[in-house]
């Protein structure tokens, strides 16, 4: 692996047989069948889970965390995605769960939805301060914010510069925690439980700071499992259901635009469908929006490849809960967002900067002679785009050639 890239996704050579289904299902083109068998382009990966998606063998998977890492530390918090609210059918259920979770071997649960409030709050007033940039694209899912790198370079500057509430969340629960518990910051540990590969990537390896606050993520569909085992035989010690449902809307897409002062917003989900989004906010078309909700995954985060609940029925969950709790309000968290705000601390330490993983070469004069070669291959290539060659496109072969990755031959019907 890359040394300067973490990625989440992986293949097991020992189940893929090279059908391709994945290189036609990768956005940022970051994945070719070579020798039979797939492999991952580091740079142009953004750990969208698309090919665990669609991958018939199973063989893309994605790698998080063990409950084994929890013994590193004194004392351990799971903060659940807000996502998790939607894997039960009811708020019942969904603490019995959250009390499961001190059975695994946490001590605390703190869940992501209460911070969703304070990002709210964040946004709302950044938009009015800020009208230079239209529309502004939301940084809540640490996909999109890397397909922004990787594939629309130029729109960088329109990913808003707000955290993450995963990353609010941490920062939160290690200094109260700490504080109230008498012990050393770096003992407390915070773990999410994710829903999706991507997540787990921006906490390995973040966007827009140099360290994450969370010291791990857990898929829900592990923690689910394991809890459904013994969950007859959990006791509700404590509520852990501190957020107002209405807070609990973000698991599914629409959910983030809903609590905005604006209703000049948009609203998109889908990688493919975000794609398309993103090239007409290039092309300067999307100028009357003031600010994009994209999530990759169908539905919101409810749709990533590591929940437990089917994404269309998380979604009307997470739609019913917010529906009839419409003005509850979570004080102690907009006391917490009026002070992070005027403090900066809400704000993305670091800029996002372009991954201009496409370019052809970093001398402009050799780029423009690739180019031309590139140009060159491709009129000889059919233009089918079949993917026998192992590249998602005709176009891809020809760059991959152009970079000695691979070879005129490899295409089949240049071969015959």
């Amino acid at each position: 692996m890359n040394r300067d890239y973490f990625h989440s996704v992986r293949i097991i050579d020992e189940r893929c047989n090279g059908c391709t289904h994945c290189i036609r299902a990768c956005e940022t083109e970051a994945i070719r069948v070579r020798h039979g068998k797939a492999i991952i382009h580091e740079v142009r990966c953004i750990d969208c889970g698309e090919c665990i998606r669609i991958c018939p063998r199973n063989a893309a998977v994605a790698a998080s965390d063990d409950l084994s890492e929890l013994k590193r530390f004194s004392y351990n918090v799971a903060l659940p995605s807000t996502a998790f609210t939607a894997q039960c059918p009811s708020q019942h259920k969904l603490n019995k769960l959250y009390n499961g979770l001190l059975h695994l071997g946490f001590n605390d649960v703190f869940e992501e939805s209460r911070t969703n409030s304070i990002i709210s709050y964040a946004v709302n007033k950044f938009l009015k301060e800020n009208a230079r940039i239209k529309p502004y694209i939301s940084s809540v899912c640490p996909a999109v914010v890397r397909l922004i790198q990787v594939r629309f370079p130029s729109l960088v500057e329109h990913i808003i510069p707000i955290e993450t509430p995963l990353e609010i969340s941490a920062r939160i629960i290690r200094e109260q925690k700490s504080r109230l518990l008498g012990i050393e910051p770096e003992k407390l540990g915070i773990f999410y439980i994710t829903t999706c590969p991507a997540r787990v990537t921006a906490i390995k390896q973040p966007v827009g700071t140099e360290i994450s606050s969370i010291d791990g993520a857990i898929a829900i569909c592990n923690i689910i499992n394991k809890i459904l085992v013994f969950i007859d035989q959990v006791e509700e010690k404590e509520n852990f259901c501190k957020a107002p449902p209405s807070a609990n809307r973000w698991g599914a897409v629409g959910g983030e635009v809903r609590a905005l002062d604006t209703d000049k917003t948009l609203s998109v989900d889908g990688i493919s469908n975000v794609v398309q989004v993103l090239n007409k906010v290039e092309n300067y078309e999307l100028e009357m929006f003031d600010f994009i909700e994209a999530y990759a995954c169908p539905c919101g985060c409810v749709g990533g490849v590591l929940n437990f609940e089917n994404p269309y029925v998380a979604k009307q969950r997470i739609y019913i809960q917010g529906k009839s709790n419409e003005n509850i309000i979570d004080k102690e968290m907009l006391e917490i967002a009026e002070e992070m705000y005027e403090n900066k601390t809400l704000f993305l330490a670091e800029e996002v900067e372009p991954r201009p993983v496409l370019k052809l070469d970093t001398d402009m004069r050799k780029a423009i002679q690739k180019l031309e070669k590139l140009e060159r291959i491709l009129k000889d290539l059919p233009g089918i785009d079949c993917g026998a060659c192992g590249c998602p496109t005709c176009r891809a072969l020809a760059e991959d050639i152009v970079q000695g990755n691979a070879n005129i031959e490899d295409c089949i019907f240049i071969r015959k």
